[in-house]
């Protein structure tokens, strides 16, 4: 026999209560998370930019002028700055759930996918963004830049590990080239999970986030399972509630 409405909107109630607590936790170590995150990412976009800049393209970063390097530098500088301050304001979304009480698991656990896939695509924007001030300057020439840079997306998105040494994205030719000769070229490339690899501190606080976001994931579970039991024994009662039987057989027809 199944659970009655009362009894699933008591487990119901209990459920968003334990969401409640987890999503209160989590909203902490995001806090620490986000801000050693921001850091990190920072710390690496400029020392990618340097070794580009340095290491890869040494002859064409020598050939700038002195303004040309001061400008092109603060413009990577602003990048960064820019990536930071989209990190907190990406956050604050977060921050902003209501979690006292009583909290929607669905609800949690979509912000929290929101929220990484929104990292995932400013930490690609902001690369792309440094790869065209490197080109724009002269530095690197990638004639099919752009094309390069979405192939790595694609790649990502399959779980293909595309950086070696982390945040930097080679390639044999530039993918507009159609001679024989290999000519090989090298961009940045931010991803997370470079980032966590690279950095103990930022790996340590993922290491926080993973049992809050296990635990949420199968709470959000439970939740959507008890959701369906609501729904059916509301369609029960609905039902019982206008049938006029006329017979001893529960919704069945005479004979």
């Amino acid at each position: 026999m199944g659970a009655t409405l009362e009894q699933l909107h008591q487990e119901m109630s209990q459920i968003r209560k334990t969401t409640s607590e987890v999503g209160q936790e989590l909203r902490q170590v995001l806090m620490e998370y986000f801000a050693v995150l921001a850091r990190s990412a920072q710390k690496q976009v400029v020392m990618s930019s340097f070794h580009l800049c340095t290491q890869v393209y040494p002859e064409a970063f020598l050939e700038r002028s002195v303004f040309e390097r001061e400008t092109l530098q603060e413009s990577i500088r602003q990048v960064s700055r820019e990536m930071t301050q989209s990190l907190e304001t990406l956050l604050h979304t977060f921050q902003e759930l209501e979690l006292d009480g009583e909290a929607d698991p669905t609800l949690l656990l979509e912000v929290w996918e929101e929220l990484e896939d929104g990292t995932t695509e400013l930490f690609r924007e902001s690369s792309r963004q440094i790869n065209h001030l490197l080109q724009e300057a002269q530095i690197m020439q990638i004639k099919a830049l752009d094309k390069l840079l979405d192939s790595a997306d694609k790649a990502t998105a399959t779980g293909r590990t595309i950086t070696n040494p982390p945040h930097l994205l080679k390639a044999l030719v530039d993918p507009d080239e159609d001679d024989d000769d290999l000519d090989p070229v090298v961009a940045l490339y931010l991803q997370l999970g470079d980032l966590e690899f690279t950095d103990p501190e930022l790996m340590g606080w993922r290491q926080k986030l993973r049992p809050l976001l296990q635990k949420l994931s199968q709470v959000q579970q439970n939740y959507a399972q008890k959701q369906e039991e609501q729904l059916t024994a509301e369609a029960i009662a609905a039902w019982k509630a206008t049938w006029i039987s006329e017979d001893s057989t529960f919704g069945g027809a005479s004979t």
